[in-house]
Parts: structure tokens; C-alpha cells; sequence
């Protein structure tokens, strides 16, 4: 009548249960597992949710030291050292997640603190690249006094 099955990518160990239709298995036995599936549901969305973030936060630690590492002498002293007390701190917090003592929320906002640190220096790196030949990009350059767009900017009459 119903299988459920659920698989833990982090450990790869797959659980499932089959409820097939018996003479043994009585409609209030059914019910009473569809109600259990159903009080349990939220438990599992909770861990689903811890599971992903505390991959994710591993994921961006170890592509945080390949960036820093490959970006080398063009990351800015100052911005490596910005990233690094945010580093740390999602240490902290995954080493808790992983004892079980871990606010889920507190990992959430640090992940959210690096991954906002790592945007800003990837618009100092990046964000001012130009043509080898000096040459603007590949948009044509605005008019004087011309917004993005095309348009033009209206001045009111005084």
C-alpha cells in the first residue's frame, strides 16, 4: 500500500519501510502508521535542515581556504583578515553542531556573515577587471548623462 524510504547523503545509509496490504495488517494498524509518519515528519524536516546546513558550512570552509589559496598575493590583506575571525567562527559552530550542542540559528547567521565577507572580496578582486587591451567591456559605454538602459535622466523645470 505505501513505501517510504529516506537516504542520509552525508553517510549514505538508506532507511525504508513498506506497508503492504495483508489480512494480518488491520485499517486501524494503517492509520495508526500514517499518524506516526505524519507526528515524525517534522522531526525529519528539522534534521534534513541541520544535515544540509552543517554540509554546507563544511563546503564553504574548504572552498573559502581554495579561494584564498588560489587568489593569493590579489586578496587584499585587509579583506583576508575580515574573513578570517568569520572562518573561525563557523569552526565553532560546526565543532558544536557536531558534539550536538549546536543553536542551528547561530550556525545560519555565520555561514550567512562568511558568505556576505566572501562576496566582498570577490567584488575587490573581480569587480574591476578590465580588457587586456584597456579596452571597456563588452556593454556600450553610456551617453554622457545617459542611464542604464538607454533612457535619459528628465530634469524637472525650475
Amino acid at each position: 500500500i505505501l513505501t517510504v524510504s529516506a537516504k542520509d547523503w552525508g553517510t549514505s545509509q538508506e532507511k525504508s519501510i513498506r506497508i503492504e496490504d495483508t489480512a494480518s495488517l488491520e485499517d486501524r494498524e494503517v492509520q495508526r502508521i500514517l499518524d506516526e509518519a505524519e507526528e515524525k515528519w517534522n522531526e525529519d524536516e528539522e534534521a534534513k535542515f541541520q544535515l544540509e546546513l552543517r554540509y554546507a558550512a563544511a563546503n564553504l570552509l574548504e572552498q573559502t581556504d581554495l579561494n584564498l589559496v588560489e587568489l593569493g598575493y590579489k586578496a587584499p590583506t585587509d579583506a583576508r583578515l575580515a574573513l578570517e575571525p568569520k572562518m573561525e567562527e563557523v569552526k565553532v559552530c560546526l565543532a558544536e553542531a557536531e558534539a550536538e550542542e549546536q543553536d542551528y540559528f547561530k550556525l545560519m547567521d555565520a555561514v550567512d556573515s562568511l558568505r556576505f565577507e566572501l562576496m566582498k572580496l570577490g567584488l575587490r578582486v573581480y569587480g574591476k577587471q578590465v580588457a587586456p587591451d584597456g579596452a571597456p567591456g563588452p556593454a556600450k559605454p553610456r551617453r554622457e548623462g545617459g542611464v542604464t538602459g538607454g533612457g535619459y535622466i528628465l530634469k524637472e523645470d525650475s
